[in-house]
C-alpha cells in the first residue's frame, strides 16, 4: 500500500462505447482526461467490458472506484454512488432490480472479486442510470448526454472527497 497521504486509487470507467449509453464509461473517461489534472497515484482505467482482465487493478492500491451504467430508462442520467461496496453482497442489496448492461460489466467482475483471494482495496461504486443500450450505436442518449457535464464534475467531486477520506 502506499503512504497514507497518497493512497493509490483506480478508478475504472466500464462500458462499450459502441452500446448506446453503455458507453458512458468511455464518454466520461475522455471527459475527466481532458479536463482535468490528475496526481500520479490516482489512475484512470479504460475497463471496456473488461471482466477477468480486470482482477490485476485490485491488488496494491488502496481503493477502486467502478464506474458503469445501469438499464434505468426512467432515471436516465441519475447518479447513484454506492461507498465501501462489498462484492459479495451488493448485486443482491443495492440494484433495485436496475442491472448493469454489457457481458462483462460491474456484476460479474464483483462474482469474480467475492471468490479471489484477500485482501481487497476498498471498493466504491458509481452507477449512472442509462436510456438505451443498442448495439452499434456510439451515441449516448439525449437524456444522459445533456447531464454528462454535471456528471462528470460529480465523479470528479467524488473522487476528490474519496482522496481526502483515505488521506
Amino acid at each position: 500500500m502506499n503512504e497514507p497521504s497518497n493512497p493509490i486509487i483506480h478508478v475504472i470507467f466500464l462500458g462499450n462505447p459502441l452500446h448506446g449509453d453503455d458507453g458512458i464509461g468511455f464518454h466520461l473517461l475522455n471527459r475527466l482526461h481532458q479536463q482535468y489534472k490528475w496526481p500520479p497515484h490516482i489512475e484512470l482505467i479504460d475497463g471496456g467490458t473488461g471482466g477477468v482482465t480486470l482482477l490485476p487493478w485490485f491488488h496494491h492500491c488502496d481503493k477502486v472506484i467502478i464506474i458503469d451504467a445501469v438499464n434505468n430508462p426512467s432515471q436516465a442520467g441519475q447518479l447513484s454512488y454506492f461507498s465501501g461496496v462489498n462484492p459479495t453482497t451488493f448485486l443482491h442489496t443495492n440494484t433495485n432490480g436496475h442491472v448493469f448492461e454489457h457481458g462483462g460489466n460491474a456484476s460479474s467482475l464483483l462474482e469474480l472479486l467475492a471468490i479471489s483471494a484477500p485482501p481487497l482495496p476498498v471498493i466504491d461504486i458509481i452507477a449512472i442510470a442509462g436510456k438505451t443500450f443498442n448495439s452499434f450505436s456510439h451515441q449516448l442518449s439525449q437524456a444522459v448526454n445533456r447531464t454528462l457535464p454535471a456528471i462528470c464534475e460529480k465523479v470528479y467531486e467524488i473522487i476528490c472527497k474519496e482522496v481526502k477520506s483515505t488521506s
